[in-house]
């Protein structure tokens, strides 16, 4: 009865701790800024948005690592499903991404709201900066390979040893909602989209055994609204 007990709240408390760990980076980047106005128009520039982006994701796997205790880096990539050189990646998953964020787009245009709009990434543009690289360097690099590996390498593994299928991805499109919490809660029509994502990738995970999937398929409908947002943004 403990071991079943444990397999039920043990995702539950990495999901936790996860966040908690997010919520103090968060803290400690706005003390920065009350403490230095220099700090604060840095982390507000393009890459100060990718610096806090990758650090708050080293943060999150630190995390994994203490919860894991892996011998290493490569000990600790392998236990969350990614192997390396990179197993084969199906090309109809990267279809159905680049599908999955032309429906989003078509969304955005079609109901558009403020609420929607990831001010960490309009605040540098906000500032006269005309750098699209930062933008892709979160969105194609940092944001789906850490997310990834946290979402379906850590915390959807963690959820199937305690739970069956259904539970598990509705689970993740709980913890989904709450990381795009901005995007999710501004139309119903954005989170069906962002549900939909989350189901997709976690149902790829389930069917293919390869998270290289998961991040190529999260690549490829975050490369359609990274386009679309700076072409929107300079047209």
């Amino acid at each position: 009865m403990a071991g079943a007990l444990k397999a039920y709240t043990y995702p539950w408390f990495c999901a936790a701790a996860l966040y908690v760990s997010q919520i103090a980076i968060a803290v400690l980047a706005l003390a920065g800024c009350v403490v230095s106005p220099g700090f604060a128009y840095w982390i507000m520039g393009p890459w100060g948005v990718v610096s806090l982006t990758v650090l708050g994701g080293l943060v999150a796997l630190g995390v994994v690592w203490v919860f894991l205790r892996s011998r290493s880096a490569g000990d600790l990539l392998g236990r969350l499903g990614l192997r390396f050189p990179p197993r084969e990646v199906s090309i109809p998953l990267v279809l159905l991404g680049l599908a999955l964020g032309l429906a989003a787009n078509y969304l955005a245009a079609r109901f558009p709201t403020e609420a929607a709009v990831n001010l960490a990434f309009q605040k540098p543009f906000a500032n006269g900066s005309h750098e699209g690289a930062y933008l892709y360097a979160v969105m194609l690099v940092a944001g789906p390979f850490i997310e990834e590996l946290l979402m379906r390498g850590f915390l959807y593994r963690g959820f199937r040893k305690g739970y069956g299928v259904p539970v598990s991805v509705a689970s993740l499109v709980f913890l989904g909602t709450l990381t795009h919490w901005r995007a999710a809660t501004a139309s119903v029509w954005y989170f069906l989209i962002l549900a939909l994502l989350q189901v997709a990738l976690c149902l790829t995970l389930e069917k293919t055994k390869n998270l290289w999937n998961c991040i190529a398929l999260h690549v490829a409908y975050n490369a359609v609204i990274a386009y679309f947002f700076l072409k929107a943004m300079f047209p």
